[in-house]
């Protein structure tokens, strides 16, 4: 049954390229939600070691 690979390695294919297509995606958005977080936990603290500084 030729049609049932075929159809098996159009979804393989299709899942692989959704994949490749999303992780990417995810992975960015990871790194910016840690990367935001990190900012504003340090720029709390930065903030609070400037505002000492300033008064």
């Amino acid at each position: 049954m030729p049609t049932i690979s075929a159809r098996a390695s159009r979804e393989k294919v299709l899942t692989l390229t959704l994949l490749l297509h999303i992780s990417p995606a995810v992975m960015t958005l990871a790194l910016v939600l840690s990367l935001t977080t990190a900012r504003v936990l340090r720029g709390s603290s930065f903030l609070g070691i400037v505002r000492h500084r300033n008064l």
